[in-house]
């Protein structure tokens, strides 16, 4: 919530872009991540994702209580990826 990211879902995901928005209430209600977290956010593309950023997250997100971060999930494959070599790191996977 309260955020802006450009992209082009027009074709694929239009349904995204119609729906009015999302109270953070609700969204909060349905998560999964913990209220009072800090959340690092990226939903670029994983091929964006070089291996020295990911690090430099894996670091932060390691020594900053209460904080997670949220990637876009898709393609699968990528996803299995990220999340495995987080877990390799000594992380929670989710």
């Amino acid at each position: 919530p309260y955020s802006y990211q450009i992209n082009d879902f027009k074709q694929s995901q239009r349904h995204v872009l119609d729906a009015p928005p999302t109270d953070r209430s609700a969204v909060q209600a349905t998560s999964t991540i913990p209220k009072d977290a800090f959340v690092y956010v990226n939903f670029n593309s994983y091929q964006k994702i070089e291996p020295r950023l990911f690090t430099a997250w894996m670091t932060i997100v390691a020594k900053v209580p209460k904080s997670v971060l949220w990637l876009l999930q898709y393609p699968p494959e990528g996803e299995r990826r990220l999340r495995s070599e987080w877990e390799r790191r000594g992380l929670g996977a989710e």
